[in-house]
């Protein structure tokens, strides 16, 4: 710090570290809607990509999108939705999960939250991912064409 700096209280911005700061945001949208009967994850059009400043940031990732979920021959239905970096799935066992022995429909909101430490420079692709847990299950995101959204956030570390 400079001594001119003590009397008035004030520290140069350039002198902070960047620990716990806000760097950049990121938002994807789509409006196009994934469906699937698969079991296992399929890749949906909701995603962002995000180049981090230093290897030590973190990135929070937020997405959310209208998800239905329907069987027309069974009434057990049930789906699943994480996020992907790349390859990688960030949310282990589902990410979040629903399952209805009540109904032959389902509609509600996809919410999933993950803080990443990707330990990199390169850009980073979030993608949204779902599939069915139950054999006859249609499971869709961003149904009858509303909007996803995924955001990424740099924190500094």
């Amino acid at each position: 710090l400079k001594g001119s700096n003590i009397a008035s209280g004030t520290v140069v911005a350039a002198r902070l570290p960047a620990l716990g700061k806000v760097l950049q945001v990121v938002e994807g949208t789509t409006t196009t809607q994934t469906s699937t009967t698969s079991t296992s994850y399929v890749a949906s059009d909701l995603s962002v990509t995000i180049t981090p400043s230093a290897t030590s940031s973190k990135i929070l990732v937020t997405a959310s999108a209208p998800i239905n979920a329907n069987d027309t021959t069974s009434a057990d239905i049930g789906g699943a939705w994480t996020i992907y970096r790349d390859s990688t799935d960030l949310i282990s066992n589902g990410g979040d999960t629903f399952y209805s022995s009540l109904a032959q429909n389902y509609a509600g909101l996809m919410m999933l939250q993950k803080l990443d430490s990707p330990n990199s420079t390169s850009a980073l692709v979030y993608k949204v991912y779902l599939k069915s847990t139950q054999s006859g299950t249609t499971m869709k995101n961003c149904h009858n064409n509303s909007m996803g959204v995924i955001t990424a956030v740099e924190i500094g570390a």
